[in-house]
């Protein structure tokens, strides 16, 4: 795929069906590379892809017995796991939904167009203007606007 006219690798995600697509038609999203995140999307799914159970149906499944698909609950339950772990108390407070709240806000944050954040997401309503918290510093650009 090419962006500003260099080569980037992406990772195309066909999403079969989901409570966002009534209709059940699908949809692609696409991932971009990043080298310089902790753990990049691109990477990782080109080694899962090499390592995962070729028995297994669907791309997330459970690593043992059946192989699988995930329940519906794992990724919250993993997310509240591992904010266990680093000591944070209220882990009730966030599920899988807080992972799309954060990329609606980080997006909409860096400037991305509010249709193209709608897009990506797959809404069909403004529920992505519920979903995007503005950080304080952002909160102030309008006090500094105000002021001139």
């Amino acid at each position: 795929m090419l962006e500003n006219g260099k080569v980037v690798k992406a990772l195309e995600i066909t999403v079969k069906r989901s409570k966002t697509d009534q209709a059940g038609a699908g949809t692609k999203v696409l991932i971009a590379q990043d080298p310089y995140l902790l753990v990049d999307p691109v990477a990782w799914a080109e080694w899962w892809m090499q390592v995962r159970e070729p028995r297994a149906t669907a791309f997330f499944h459970k690593l043992t017995g059946d192989f699988a698909p995930l329940a519906k609950d794992t990724i919250t339950k993993e997310l509240r796991e591992d904010l266990t772990r680093i000591g944070v108390t209220n882990v009730d407070d966030y599920s899988s939904h807080s992972l799309r709240k954060m990329g609606a806000t980080q997006a909409l944050s860096a400037g991305v167009s509010r249709d193209l954040v709608k897009r990506h997401g797959r809404w069909r309503s403004d529920a992505v203007d519920v979903y995007n918290q503005p950080s304080a510093a952002t909160m102030l650009q309008v006090s500094k606007a105000v002021r001139g």
